[in-house]
């Protein structure tokens, strides 16, 4: 006589708690990260234009260095004062900046000029090699 077993039940892989771990580990990471507004600067090429003998006094360039060190026309010059120094050379007339990193120079250094070149006093701005 033969007895019969009762048929096996198909074991079922429960994704319930896979779930709530996904949705806690979800949760853990938008609230331990970080959310910046980035803001953008316009970068636009040069245009070749005959530039009059007055516009060249009017040109600073702002030298960008690898150790992150700036000059002004030559001068050494602290990030915290490079907007006074533009502004004591502009002597209440627009200047353009010419922004000239070295090759060694952090893009986060030369963004940061950027950022404090952003007075009344500067009329443009540009990045040269």
């Amino acid at each position: 006589m033969r007895i019969s077993r009762p048929p096996r039940r198909k074991s079922r892989i429960g994704v319930t708690s896979l779930i709530d771990v996904v949705f806690l580990l979800l949760v853990f990471f938008m609230l331990a990260s970080t959310f910046l507004h980035y803001t953008g600067f316009d970068l636009s090429g040069g245009r070749s234009r005959a530039t009059a003998s007055a516009d060249v006094n009017k040109l600073v360039i702002v030298r960008v260095s690898g150790d992150g060190m700036l000059d002004v026309n030559g001068r050494p010059v602290d990030l915290d004062r490079l907007a006074d120094e533009l502004t004591v050379l502009a002597d209440g007339a627009d200047v353009k900046v010419a922004v000239k990193p070295v090759t060694d120079a952090r893009v986060q250094d030369v963004v940061d000029v950027i950022d404090r070149i952003r007075i009344p006093a500067v009329r443009d701005a540009m990045i040269v090699r």
